[in-house]
């Protein structure tokens, strides 16, 4: 005969469940718990979602949001994970740079806005300022640009005047 000890204190929680020894329950969605024991699940970090998808609860990890998007602290679902400033792209979805000659100053999936006339930005600007007038046009970051009156001129990019 071999007898068994009903102490459940020694009873640990496994992977993606928490709770007291005996009443384990399953780590909920935006939460995860990738040890052995009775700890409590945590929420998952800032850029990150619990790692099963779809919401279900007993992740044991959290999985990254793809590049160049973030998601608040104990998102559960990769649509959580918005694209940052200076990319566009789908809640969820892969991130692209805003082109040049467009600018992005919100997360999210919003578009890419473009320069005012006869200016440019670098790619991934965040700002409409990052817009600056082209060579044989003058006026602040940002716009507008206006051509250079007859008899003046200007070759390089930026806000400087016409001589």
């Amino acid at each position: 005969l071999q007898s068994t000890s009903l102490d459940y204190s020694a009873c640990k929680c496994t992977v993606g469940y928490s709770g007291e020894a005996h009443n384990c329950i399953l780590c909920t969605p935006g939460t995860f718990k990738n040890t052995v024991s009775s700890d409590a699940c945590a929420l998952c970090a800032p850029g990150s979602f619990s790692g099963l998808g779809d919401g279900a609860a007993g992740a044991t990890n959290c999985k990254a949001c793809p590049h160049a998007s973030q998601a608040p602290a104990g998102s559960a679902l990769r649509s959580a994970c918005m694209c940052n400033a200076g990319y566009t792209g789908a809640d969820g979805g892969p991130c692209l740079e805003c082109s040049p000659g467009t600018w992005k100053n919100a997360t999210g999936s919003v578009e890419c806005s473009g320069c005012a006339s006869n200016s440019f930005s670098a790619a991934a600007s965040v700002v409409a300022s990052a817009c600056i007038c082209n060579a044989a046009f003058t006026g602040p970051s940002g716009g507008p640009c206006q051509f250079c009156a007859a008899g003046k001129y200007k070759n390089s990019s930026g806000s400087e005047l016409c001589r």
